[in-house]
C-alpha cells in the first residue's frame, strides 16, 4: 500500500505547485494591467478571480492528498517526496510564468529527484501501529515541557509589553 502513498504524494506536490504558479500568474497579470493603464485598476480583491480561485483549490486538493498520503505510506517514506514540490516548479514556472531555467536549478532538481529516489528506495516500509500506553513514561515529561514553554511564553509577552 505504500506504492499507493508515493503516487498520491507526488500527485500532491504537482497539484499544490500549479495552483501556487497559477495564484503567481494571476498576480502577475493584475501587476502587468496595472502598469499598462492610465487609470487605476479596480479589482475587487484577488479571491474573486477565477485563475487564482483555481489556484486556492489545487492548493487545497494537494493538502487534502498529501494527507491522505500518510495513511497509506509511514512518514519516513512521504514526508520526504515534499520536496518534489520544487521539481515541479521547475516544470510549471517556464510554462506559466515564462520565467527562466538555469543550470543550477537542473543541477538542484536533479539532487531533489535522486534524493526522494533513495528515501522512497530505503525507507522502512512497514507500517507500525504504535499504542498509547507505550508513551506513558514520556506523558510526564511531555506535560512538563509544555508548561515550561506556556509559562516561558506568558514571560516573554509580558516583558515585551513593559
Amino acid at each position: 500500500m505504500w506504492v499507493v502513498g508515493v503516487v498520491l504524494a507526488t500527485f500532491a506536490s504537482a497539484v499544490s505547485n500549479l495552483g501556487l504558479n497559477l495564484q503567481k500568474l494571476t498576480h502577475v497579470r493584475n501587476a502587468a494591467t496595472a502598469q499598462a493603464s492610465v487609470e487605476p485598476v479596480k479589482s475587487g480583491g484577488y479571491y474573486k478571480q477565477r485563475l487564482w480561485a483555481l489556484g486556492l483549490a489545487l492548493i487545497i486538493l494537494g493538502s487534502v492528498a498529501d494527507f491522505v498520503a500518510l495513511g497509506f505510506g509511514a512518514q519516513s517514506i512521504i514526508a520526504p517526496l515534499g520536496s518534489l514540490t520544487l521539481v515541479a516548479n521547475v516544470i510549471f514556472a517556464p510554462l506559466l510564468l515564462k520565467e527562466p531555467i538555469t543550470s543550477r536549478d537542473v543541477i538542484a532538481t536533479l539532487t531533489i529527484v535522486v534524493g526522494s529516489a533513495l528515501s522512497v528506495a530505503f525507507a522502512s516500509h512497514e507500517n507500525t501501529t504504535y499504542r498509547y500506553r507505550s508513551y506513558l513514561p514520556f506523558r510526564f515529561v511531555h506535560l512538563l515541557m509544555v508548561q515550561l514553554f506556556c509559562g516561558l511564553t506568558a514571560w516573554m509577552i509580558c516583558s515585551a509589553s513593559i
